[in-house]
């Protein structure tokens, strides 16, 4: 499942929330959305996870980051609506608890996703031609760089040989 389907997903579990809201609601009901709004923010965390690794290892795409975190952003949105419609309906202590843990999740997935969407957002910093032609040809005149033309040049031996 990608990340582009929680935010419909969890619209689904919000209006059953609201469906069951006015009238009685058995606690199984109530156990039933909670575990759901848990599997979403599961799933989120997952996503961040492999978010993290790829960016410590070989980098992701800004764009593909920027949707992904705006789509978990909108997805928490909806998982705190339905907690929301529920919270007055939590009867059993484990339900509180279970309530409790959620708001801990979102409020730290809430943080690392807008702090990744920041960042995936800044502009990159603009480029100065005239500073890199000045580095290379300080490099060149320094002999810490030589111009190619071919690839025996790269090799004085192949260049003697000949």
């Amino acid at each position: 499942m990608t990340v582009a389907m929680l935010p419909e997903l969890a619209l689904g579990t919000t209006r059953v929330a609201r469906e069951i809201a006015p009238g009685p609601a058995s606690n199984e009901l109530i156990d039933a959305i909670l575990s759901q709004t848990g599997l979403f923010l599961q799933l989120i965390v997952d996503y961040c996870d492999a978010i993290g690794a790829a960016l410590d290892g070989e980098g992701i795409d800004l764009g593909a980051q920027s949707n992904a975190c705006r789509n978990s952003l909108e997805t928490l949105d909806r998982i705190a609506e339905t907690r929301r419609t529920l919270a007055t309906r939590l009867v059993k202590d484990e339900q509180k608890k279970e309530f409790q843990r959620q708001e801990d999740m979102t409020a730290q997935m809430r943080q690392i996703l807008t702090e990744w969407l920041e960042v995936a957002n800044r502009p990159f910093p603009p480029i100065d031609l005239k500073k890199l032609e000045e580095d290379a040809r300080a490099d060149v005149e320094a002999g810490r760089m030589i111009r190619v033309e071919k690839f025996e040049d790269l090799f004085s031996s192949l260049s003697e040989g000949s």
